[in-house]
Formats: structure tokens, sequence, C-alpha cells
């Protein structure tokens, strides 16, 4: 209200002098920065939302063995970026609980516990904490096995707990001083319902959102893109590797190897950590014509890894102008020994769009002089033609 009264009292009136149109511009400039003044001294400037003040965590579930190496064993884990691990041990024979958070602050977490809803133990060994802003917080055994929570089964391996079994682990995350309580329907912390150790050589399982996928589903999966792509020699290539987790969600924070496995640039290797949405990229200058096999993995804790698709890079020459591609037929990079009695078949230019590929010799050393050799023949003729114009007009 006393903002209208002040608009209302710096209207301007309906015929007003030059003179007094003046002295009260400068009275209202004047009274609009006094009041602006006290505006921000009584109420100060609020440029982000308190620490804390988040209410909310995503909430998924695994299951880490590492007495034998798998590849389904819950990556990210302990000394991933931006993430909290509370747990010890040498040897880990237990169930994992990650907690994200989803906003741009620090959020403070006043517990965590599990009740397996059977005969047995409530774990709560992790105390309070904060989850970094944009990060995760893990779970796991504080010391060794103290949460196998496989080790309460409702059934003998491998029959599954059924549906209709109320005993469901449940995991209840206070905030605030507010509980929240969600069921685990998919029986990932207790391996199915059954101790799973009895009768699988790993009781590992990958992440995946409480309450979604069950243990049908032990570990995520990984795709690398582009399929396949064609570069020129020196630029660079560009792949990126998706990684997801068991029920098909991004899976932020994991480090991602990458390796060119065969082709010119064979050894060529390098790292990346997933985003938000669970996408590393890889990229890599071609120092030599001819394809490659590039393909990403990522280890886990256990020995174990997995990996994805591979995907080919085909480096040829580009050259700047299309007239080298008639004056120097393709040749393929690795070329194949012919017998003295069959002669070789004459190559024949290879044209993608308005690209020439593979017009030079691949040898390393003579590439770059055959490229001065095509340039002075490229001038040579234009030289003549020009010449010839001139005595034909002359």
């Amino acid at each position: 209200m006393s903002q209208q009264r002040f608009t209302r009292s710096i209207a301007c009136p309906r015929a007003p002098t030059p003179n007094v149109r003046s002295r009260r511009s400068v009275s209202r400039l004047a009274v609009s920065l006094i009041f602006l003044a006290s505006l921000l001294g009584s109420t100060g400037i609020v440029t982000s939302p308190p620490a804390y003040a988040a209410t909310s965590v995503n909430v998924f579930v695994a299951y880490a063995d590492s007495l034998r190496p798998s590849g389904f064993f819950p990556t990210p884990w302990k000394g991933a970026p931006n993430t909290v691990f509370i747990g010890g041990g040498n040897s880990v024979d237990a169930g994992a609980i990650r907690l994200d958070n989803p906003t741009g602050i620090p959020l403070a977490v006043d517990g965590v516990s599990v009740d397996l809803q059977r005969p047995g133990p409530v774990f709560n060994p992790w105390g309070s904490f904060t989850i970094p802003a944009h990060g995760s917080a893990i779970l796991t055994q504080t010391s060794e096995f103290n949460f196998d929570t496989s080790d309460f089964p409702l059934e003998s391996c491998p029959t599954a707990a059924p549906s209709s079994d109320k005993r469901v682990p449940k995991v209840s995350v206070t905030i605030a001083g507010a509980p929240t309580s969600l069921l685990d329907t998919g029986h990932v912390l207790d391996t199915g319902g059954f101790d799973s150790a009895s009768c699988k050589p790993n009781e590992s399982l990958q992440w995946r959102t409480i309450g979604g996928a069950g243990i049908g589903t032990e570990g995520g999966s990984m795709t690398l893109t582009p399929a396949s792509q064609t570069q020129g020699l020196g630029s660079t290539a560009v792949v990126t590797s998706t990684v997801l987790d068991a029920g098909g969600s991004p899976l932020p924070n994991v480090g991602v190897d990458f390796k060119v496995l065969t082709g010119p640039n064979a050894g060529v290797t390098g790292t990346a950590t997933t985003d938000a949405n669970g996408n590393a990229v890889f990229t890599y200058k071609g120092a030599a014509l001819g394809k490659d096999t590039v393909q990403a993995s990522v280890s886990n804790a256990s020995g174990g890894s997995f990996s994805s698709n591979t995907g080919t890079v085909d480096w040829e020459l580009v050259p700047a102008l299309p007239i080298l591609g008639a004056l120097f037929p393709g040749q393929t990079p690795t070329p194949t020994p012919t017998s003295p009695l069959t002669p070789a078949p004459e190559p024949t230019p290879s044209v993608l769009g308005n690209r020439f590929v593979r017009v030079l010799p691949v040898t390393g050393q003579n590439t770059t002089e055959w490229l001065w050799v095509a340039v002075g023949l490229m001038f040579a003729g234009i030289a003549a033609s020009v010449g010839g114009a001139l005595r034909r007009r002359n």
C-alpha cells in the first residue's frame, strides 16, 4: 500500500510548465533514490536461498560385493567426484544407499536408517552428514560386514521373495527433523529376499532407483556415439559415452576410460567423468590416415569392469581443392601385397560429397612432399591456361 501511495504522489500533472516540469523531475528522482535506499537498508538483498533449505533427495539402492570381481559392482563409489562416501573395511559385502542432491545448495541430512522389516537389526551407523550441491552421498558398511543386508533371507537361494510378502526393506531419510520412508520393493538390499552368495558367484547389483528395477537386472548399460564418423587428417574426433544405471537412469560422477583399440592411432587413451545426464566426452586428433576403433569402459572397486560398443573414426585426407583428387587417385592406407603374376587393379578416386578422400599415398613421410607437388602442378596448369589465353588474344 505504501508503494502505491508513493506512485500516485509522483504522478505528473496534466499541464505543467517547462520550469515546473524540470524542478519536479529532479524532485521525483531524489525521492525515488531515497525510497530505494531505505528499501534496501530495511530488507537487504537476497541473492540465493539459504543453505540447507532443500527438503528432498533422490534415493538409489545397490549391493556391493568386492570379494570377487564383478562388472555389476555399484559405480560411482568411493573417490567419485562431488561425492561424500561413508563406509569402511578392506573387503565389502554390504548393501548400499546413494542419495543425490538435485539442488544447487548443500543439503544437511539428519540421519538414515534401514529396517529390513523382519527379525534382525535396524541399521543406522552413518550419523548426520551434508550432501554437496548437485552431489551425492554413498552409505554402506562402516566396518567389514556390519551392513550385510543379504544375511537375513526370506527364502532359499535362488527363490525370490513373493510380491505379497510385506517384509520389504525400508529406508528412512530424515531431513530438517522430518523422516521420509521409502520401500525397496525390488529387494535389492536383501538381494531378492535370499542370500545370493549361496548360489551366485557374486552378489553385486548396480545402482537403481529405490522401488524400481528388481534384481533381474544386475547391471547398467553403456553406449558410445556416434557409431562411425569420418574426419580429415589433423582434425578432432569427438565421441560420447552414456552410462545408465540398472533402471535406465543416467549415472553421474562416473569415471570413464576411453581407448583407441586398433588403427593408425592405436594406444591413444583418455578419461572423463559423466555429467548429470550420464555423458562423458572424449576428443583426440588423428595423426595418420586410416580407420580407428574406439571403445569406452568403466572399472570398479571389485576389480571388474564393463564396456561400451565400439565406434570407428575414419581419418581421411580432405584437400582444400577437389582438383587434387583428380591429380592423385586414392590409395588405401595399408595396401594388400599382390602376386607378381597378378597385376594390381587400378585404384579409383573415392568421392564423398564434395570431398575427395584418401587421395594421396599414405607413407607418413612423403605425404607433405606429394601435397607440394600437387599444388605446384595446379599452379602450373593455371599459368599455362592463362598464357595460352593471352597468346590467342594477341
